[in-house]
């Protein structure tokens, strides 16, 4: 059924398909139904999403597990090395340079001449310096 819904996935109808649900919450009667299946690898996780300040996470924690995902030993998927060819070793990546910036500096502004009142004195004030 998963082979002619998604058809333009590969999928083997040969090898026993696994399936991953994942879901905030599952209900008591769908684990049991799950539990009862056989034949089929189904797996189901919780998830919980978390925010603090500003980071985010996401915790998954199993509701349940298949027998042959619980026997099956977990282990750390290795980094793929990329390839050496030798048209990479030949172009050889040029180094990277950091390009330094130069803001002008500002030009000071022309100072305008002190308008003259014409016959008005300013007065002095006691709170002045």
């Amino acid at each position: 059924m998963l082979k002619f819904s998604y058809k333009d996935f590969k999928i083997s109808d040969s090898d026993t398909p696994r399936l991953i649900f994942l879901a905030p919450a599952f209900s008591k009667q769908l684990v049991d139904v799950v539990a009862q299946m056989h034949g089929i690898q189904m797996d189901l996780y919780r998830w919980e999403y978390f925010e603090f300040d500003d980071k985010k996470a996401l915790h998954l924690e199993p509701a349940w597990l298949s027998e042959k995902t619980k026997s099956t030993p977990r282990t750390k998927p290795k980094k793929p090395k990329p390839l050496k060819t030798p048209e990479r070793d030949e172009k050889k990546e040029p180094e990277k340079t950091i390009e330094e910036v130069v803001m002008p500096l500002e030009e000071p502004k022309p100072e305008l001449p002190p308008v003259e009142s014409k016959g008005k004195e300013k007065k002095k004030s006691i709170f002045s310096i």
